[in-house]
């Protein structure tokens, strides 16, 4: 069976690479025409990015560790799915001031095709007499994965990126996303499944909204 993997990165033993090539002729198997290439995003708001871009052919499309697991832009045959922002990123959390006054901080790193809202809150902004106590659309977006690790079925053509972003804080809400996004060589679908767990004794809301975002020449 020719399947590879690798881990792209893990915080818990400090494993991190900064840039690998994957193709066919590396994983081996019948399944042809699919790169996928991880690389580190320098300069400007967006240095310190780190960005996964799969192609499988016929579909193409980057994946964000750096900002919880999302999907930044997607391409078919050449033809872009998403949206023009004025916000030129993908932009570094460290760039996003969440703890904003206001509550809209969000908005400074807003630029993706699919942005996650969550997992404490995930709507407006929220606020205690003048006091900000959830900002627009929550802190997931702006988490970076402490693990990600990707899968190649070089038989059954079918490309797997799993992040794991935690959402924490001491004597508060303890909660992380599982985010498994997969894709096929020669399909135009990207699926994406995604599980959240309460790592605290204590129960919690979780809330979890997905921001899809299309613009010209799609629509």
């Amino acid at each position: 069976m020719a399947e590879s993997n690798w881990t792209l990165t893990k915080w818990a033993d400090r494993t991190y690479v900064d840039d690998l090539m994957v193709t066919p002729e590396l994983v081996g198997g019948a399944a042809q025409g699919y790169t996928v290439h991880k690389r580190r995003l320098r300069g400007g708001p967006s240095d310190g990015v780190d960005v996964v871009h799969i192609d499988n052919g016929t579909l193409s499309f980057d994946v964000l560790p750096t900002r919880g697991m999302n999907i930044w832009k997607a391409w078919i045959g050449g033809q872009p799915i998403g949206w023009n922002s004025p916000v030129r990123g993908p932009v570094n959390p460290a760039f996003v001031p969440l703890a904003d006054p206001s509550g809209l901080g969000w908005l400074d790193g807003f630029d993706e095709l699919l942005s996650r809202c969550g997992l404490e809150s995930n709507g407006a902004p929220e606020f205690d007499g003048q006091q900000l106590k959830y900002g627009l659309h929550g802190r997931i977006s702006n988490t970076p994965a402490h693990q990600v690790d990707l899968r190649v079925d070089g038989d059954r053509g079918e490309i797997t990126l799993v992040g794991i972003v935690d959402e924490t804080r001491f004597q508060f809400s303890k909660l992380r996303l599982f985010s498994t996004i997969t894709t096929t060589v020669g399909e135009p679908i990207i699926r994406i499944r995604d599980t959240i767990q309460n790592l605290s004794a204590s129960q919690v809301e979780i809330q979890l909204l997905y921001h899809v975002n299309f613009g010209p020449p799609l629509l």
